[in-house]
């Protein structure tokens, strides 16, 4: 027999889904940086550290914003999270920007799925299964993106492709 839940326990279980991904977001933040080179392991904690904090405080920002302008302040969010980053990696190009797309990314993901939510609370749909829907296929994204810039990449004359001057992109 299924019981009906509680209050608590929507919470609990909201919780554990945030600590998670906080932990995945520091993990992977972290990994990136640190596979950046020139990058010292006080810093890939540190970038890990502050790009989680900001990350969440930017993703807020945004959601709000977006929901109640569909204005979403992307560029704004972008420019302050590089400029962090570049603080923190010493000059480092390479690691603030690699580090500050995966902050973007994340934030724009933020503004996305609120657009998403103003669109199903118009057409009366459940929040929870919009959601579940959303982070069921998300990760598609990825493989799609990375499969459409190798196919890109190897479409040049011979499949020695690429990107620039001198190529057929």
């Amino acid at each position: 027999m299924l019981r009906p839940l509680g209050i608590g326990t929507l919470i609990g279980g909201a919780l554990k889904v945030v600590v998670v991904g906080t932990l995945c977001g520091l993990a992977l933040i972290f990994i990136a940086a640190i596979m950046t080179e020139g990058v010292t392991l006080t810093q890939a904690t540190m970038a890990a550290v502050v790009g989680t904090l900001w990350l969440g405080v930017a993703g807020l920002i945004v959601a709000q914003a977006t929901g109640m302008t569909d204005i979403s302040p992307m560029s704004g969010m972008a420019l302050i999270s590089v400029t962090l980053m570049m603080f923190l990696f010493a000059g480092n190009i390479a690691a603030a920007m690699v580090v500050g797309v995966a902050v973007c990314v994340a934030i724009g993901q933020g503004a996305d799925m609120m657009q998403d939510l103003k669109t199903g609370f118009m057409l009366g749909g459940k929040p929870f299964k919009q959601q579940l829907a959303q982070f069921a296929v998300t990760w598609l994204g990825v493989f799609i993106a990375v499969a459409a810039v190798y196919a890109l990449w190897r479409g040049g004359p011979g499949g020695q492709g690429g990107f620039g001057e001198g190529t057929s992109l």
